[in-house]
């Protein structure tokens, strides 16, 4: 990411945490991509804030690995809930909600009302028979057979890391430190707060 930005691939608020600062360009049809998900199509293309037929131009490609020829993409987990039932009768109507909101039947219905890509694996041609928004569910088909997958780091990152991020990254594009000194900052800054 960092040679992206150092190579003026990007714009140089891309990475910067912030993501009015990485879509803007793109939607205002300053920059030529933002580095995204397949999210960024349902919920900006198809707006009144897109420009008139960014949606018909915009395409897709997965980040680049770590060697030639590898690829990856960031994941992320859909909904989740959270219950205190106490007692079985509780537990049994959570479990039933559960069951019902990670159906196919269901992710498939929230997939086709909402845009986004359903939260769970869904039989391929149960998939294609659904009206799915299709310049991200072709991206993620493409994600199945990737090398590498990462988990999102808003999701599954500790707390402090969306901060840690904000405050190293103008240095380490910078070149004031290196790859293993910022993320050895990373880590540590993220975590500072006893995660």
């Amino acid at each position: 990411m960092r040679d992206w930005h150092l190579e003026g691939w990007v714009n140089a608020d891309a990475f910067s945490g912030d993501f009015q600062n990485a879509a803007a360009p793109y939607l205002t049809e300053e920059a030529a991509m933002v580095a995204n998900g397949p999210w960024f199509v349902s919920t900006n293309l198809r707006t009144d804030a897109a420009a008139p037929g960014l949606y018909e131009h915009t395409g897709y490609a997965p980040a680049p690995g770590w060697t030639e020829g590898e690829r990856g993409s960031v994941v992320v987990s859909g909904a989740g809930w959270v219950s205190g039932a106490a007692d079985e009768r509780e537990a049994e109507a959570v479990e039933a909600f559960v069951k019902f909101m990670t159906s196919e039947a269901e992710v498939l219905t929230q997939a086709e009302q909402t845009g986004a890509n359903p939260p769970v694996q869904v039989a391929p041609e149960a998939a294609a028979a659904a009206d799915l928004e299709p310049l991200s569910t072709g991206l993620a088909a493409e994600a199945a057979d990737l090398t590498y997958r990462y988990p999102h780091a808003r999701v599954l990152g500790p707390a402090g890391l969306d901060s840690a991020w904000k405050n190293l990254w103008p240095a380490y594009v910078e070149g004031d430190m290196t790859t293993d000194e910022f993320l050895q900052r990373l880590t540590d800054d993220s975590s500072a707060d006893g995660l």
